[in-house]
């Protein structure tokens, strides 16, 4: 029952989500976003809070928010890396997703490191 109630108010969050997004209420698009998190976090789904973090940071970027985005991004790739290993390709979109990022707000060096990373892991995989 717990289960279903939680279930229940994450599809309330996520609509909530939306539609402040749609409404252009940044803040309160961001602060369903987190609550989000938090009830994905409670589910013991990786695979899903990894998604939900990469997809609210691209929101975030979109609006920017880039220091948040930042953060999205950051716990995002802690979690894939964790789970796949720290040179799995499907780490490529969130460190292109960062390294983009670092470009837009002039930290060329973090960019570097991310594009560097970047080629090493299409390197070793092709």
């Amino acid at each position: 029952m717990f289960a279903r109630a939680q279930s229940a108010e994450l599809v309330r969050t996520f609509q909530n989500f939306e539609s402040a997004k749609a409404a252009h209420k940044t803040a309160d698009a961001l602060k369903y976003a987190d609550q989000a998190i938090r009830l994905t976090e409670a589910s013991a789904d990786k695979q899903n809070l990894i998604e939900l973090l990469g997809n609210v940071g691209d929101y975030a970027v979109q609006v920017g928010e880039d220091a948040q985005a930042a953060a999205f991004y950051a716990r995002a790739l802690d979690l894939q890396s964790a789970q796949l290993g720290a040179e799995h390709p499907d780490l490529v979109p969130l460190l292109t997703a960062m390294a983009d990022l670092a470009i837009k707000d002039k930290r060329y060096p973090d960019a570097e490191a991310l594009l560097l990373r970047i080629a090493s892991i299409e390197r070793a995989a092709f």
